[in-house]
């Protein structure tokens, strides 16, 4: 089972909605099956007439780790949307090695969003359970023991406060890049 903060999976509806009909997502970061970090990337994958697609920059993935390091957290996986797609990894998704845990937003009805996370086993999908708890829940699903409050932190924090802030006000238009040309070639067929 995974549990989330509400708070970040209503920042994760929150902008897969607002990017609809467009892909976008994020990386996950957390401790012992707790989601305790979002970190939400622009989506530089090129448009194709196919099919949309969901790309991460190699910077995008390092900033993402750093972050995740900085607070003690672990990498967990990405979350994206699915568009017209049911909340399924596709086989691009399953393809990746690196991505321990995948979770999906099927935006066939974007008022009505459908979230799966899947853990990622040798290229096959295994449904988790996902459960929503509130802030003052956290200490007693996530263990103790790490201090995260430094000077330093507290800027990445306040730094992440903003660029969310900047989302939920509006700035959701992701300039589409070619994937290939940072290094990327994660994508999705939704």
């Amino acid at each position: 089972m995974f549990i989330i903060i509400r708070r970040h999976y209503e920042l994760i509806l929150r902008q897969t909605v607002m990017n609809y009909p467009e892909e976008s997502g994020g990386l996950l970061g957390g401790r012992h099956g707790v989601i305790l970090g979002v970190y939400p990337v622009f989506n530089w994958a090129e448009k194709n007439v196919k099919f949309r697609e969901f790309g991460l920059s190699k910077e995008d993935l390092q900033k993402a780790r750093e972050f995740f390091t900085l607070h003690d957290l672990d990498y967990v996986g990405t979350y994206h949307s699915h568009p017209k797609g049911v909340p399924y990894p596709s086989a691009q998704d399953l393809s990746h090695k690196q991505e321990k845990h995948l979770m999906i937003v099927g935006l066939q009805d974007p008022h009505n969003p459908v979230v799966a996370i899947y853990e990622n086993k040798g290229g096959h999908a295994v449904p988790e359970r996902l459960k929503l708890i509130e802030d003052q829940d956290i200490a007693y699903y996530a263990p103790a023991g790490s201090s995260w409050r430094s000077s330093e932190q507290q800027r990445h924090m306040e730094r992440m406060s903003h660029l969310i802030q900047g989302m939920i006000n509006g700035f959701s238009a992701y300039k589409k890049q070619d994937a290939k040309r940072f290094g990327s070639s994660f994508s999705v067929e939704a």
